[in-house]
Order: C-alpha cells, then sequence, then structure tokens
C-alpha cells in the first residue's frame, strides 16, 4: 500500500497519522514498541481534539492521562482569559 502511496506522489508517516486518532500510551498499549520522537503539530494531537475527552466519556472509558491533562489545560486557559 505504501508502494502505491508513493507512486500517486504522496507520502505517509503511520506513526504521525495515528496519532491523530490514539495517544501514544494507546499505541504503546496496542504494540507499538518504540515510539518515535517526531515533531507533530500539537493541533494534529488526538489528546488535543476538542472530542476526544466526550468520545471516552460517550463509551464509559476512563480518560488516558494525556486527554485529561490536554482537558485540565483547556479548563486553566479558558478560566484565565474569563478573568478580569
Amino acid at each position: 500500500m505504501e508502494s502505491e502511496i508513493g507512486r500517486a506522489g504522496r507520502t505517509i508517516n503511520a506513526f504521525e497519522d495515528l496519532r491523530r486518532f490514539f495517544t501514544a500510551s494507546e499505541l504503546e498499549f496496542y504494540g507499538w514498541e518504540r515510539i518515535p520522537i517526531l515533531a507533530i503539530r500539537a493541533d494534529y494531537l488526538w489528546e488535543n481534539d476538542l472530542e476526544a475527552p466526550d468520545y471516552y466519556r460517550d463509551r464509559n472509558l476512563p480518560l488516558p492521562a494525556e486527554v485529561a491533562h490536554a482537558e485540565k489545560l483547556r479548563q486553566q486557559s479558558q478560566d484565565n482569559t474569563r478573568q478580569p
């Protein structure tokens, strides 16, 4: 599949693409043994997606640590902008 994508003039990065839909801890849980150090835009990471917390809550799943931390930071940022 990667060669077909390459022939079309595109590239893929499996880890980066998966990080759009999974946290690093979830990927490790499902078998990724080596998590590469990549510069991935913060807005591309699943834990920073505004819908990520609701995804887990709607399914009665515990929030992964990354998602809970990102949600806490968003809440703090909102609280700081509301204060006079």
